[in-house]
């Protein structure tokens, strides 16, 4: 009833629609945001933790970096170039 012909595959349908900017972020935002965010924030950590246990980072290139800003957020200019050492047991 909200679309003719719904099972049909047609993505033209959707060309006319104005989405909003948090349609196209991961988890959505603001008051409809995806009760699953936070837990997958917390696995996303696990996981990462669990790759580098056995390894040591630590920065490739001596002093700081000077920083870009992008958009809202800032980060370092020329990326973080990063010195991975096995640790041995």
């Amino acid at each position: 009833e909200l679309y003719p012909e719904p099972m049909r595959f047609r993505p033209e349908r959707f060309l006319e629609r104005k989405f909003t900017p948090f349609e196209f972020i991961a988890f959505g935002g603001g008051a409809r945001r995806c009760l699953g965010a936070a837990l997958a924030g917390f696995e996303m950590r696990l996981v990462v933790a669990g790759l580098v246990r056995g390894f040591r980072l630590s920065a490739a290139r001596p002093g700081p970096d000077p920083g870009k800003v992008r958009a809202a957020n800032v980060g370092p200019r020329y990326g973080v170039p990063v010195r991975v050492d096995e640790v041995s047991s």
